[in-house]
């Protein structure tokens, strides 16, 4: 997703039940940290008082990996 000066909410869930997802935000998700891990099933939230504007990014396992994003 790219960058968005405008975006005010930011949703993320990762779909998959067996497999996690990384993002991280402004450059390349690696799956390990300095990126933020989503377990299984697990949704990440941005809203309110302090939501990023930098591009995201997101890697798994797999190249056919589920999971959704939506931003406002």
């Amino acid at each position: 997703m790219g960058a968005n000066a405008n975006r005010t909410y930011l949703f993320i869930q990762n779909l998959s039940s067996t497999e996690n997802l990384w993002i991280n935000f402004g450059t390349d998700a690696v799956q390990s940290q300095p990126s933020i891990l989503l377990l299984p099933y697990a949704s990440f939230v941005m809203e309110s008082t302090f939501v990023s504007t930098e591009r995201l990014s997101v890697i798994a396992t797999t190249t056919s990996h589920p999971w959704a994003a939506k931003e406002a």
